[in-house]
């Protein structure tokens, strides 16, 4: 089973746009009223103290992303000029050793982070013992790419690949 995405993830800002209101109204008649940390989540933007917009992240089924384009299109509205997709990104981490050695060596944190493409998530190494890791230097850190196919649950799945990866890395002392 491959990964498919159940979201998507777009935010939309604007400060002064006579199609706004319209993009709203359709946004909630799609996802309902904006509440934080809903489908439909609001914030404030800000150009300067004087000026003041609106920005909402909106998480959408592929059916209602759909239904959203459609209706923009039925409006005259291009889609692709007010919403920007947001990628996800996750943070991993793996500790190398057991709580009852006290060898530094042994104990090690090893941190990296996942950004979402489109078919793809790219992994990166953040923190830890690039004594152990010296390739990495080279490489700018870059792990590898994981494609979509081979994924099912991102957060389970990229974790776990990440132990792995950095169990056959690291040779503990």
């Amino acid at each position: 089973m491959s990964y498919l995405r159940k979201y998507e993830n777009y935010k939309i800002e604007c400060y002064e746009n006579s199609n706004f209101p319209l993009i709203k109204k359709l946004l909630i008649g799609i996802l309902g009223r904006p509440k934080n940390m809903g489908k439909l989540s609001p914030y404030i933007i800000s150009k300067s103290k004087k000026e003041y917009g609106e920005g909402y992240q909106v998480r959408l089924t592929p059916k209602q992303l759909i239904q959203l384009q459609k209706r923009l299109f039925d409006n005259n509205i291009r889609f692709e000029e007010f919403f920007e997709r947001e990628w996800c990104h996750l943070h991993l981490s793996c500790y190398l050793g057991n709580d009852d050695d006290d060898s530094i060596n042994e104990a090690l944190y090893h941190e990296a982070i996942a950004y979402e493409h489109e078919e793809y998530w790219s992994i990166y190494y953040e923190d830890g013992s690039l004594t152990q890791l010296p390739q990495l230097k080279n490489e700018k850190y870059f792990i590898q790419n994981i494609y979509n196919i081979n994924i099912n649950e991102p957060s389970i799945d990229l974790q776990t690949f990440f132990e792995d990866w950095t169990k056959k890395q690291v040779t503990p002392y």
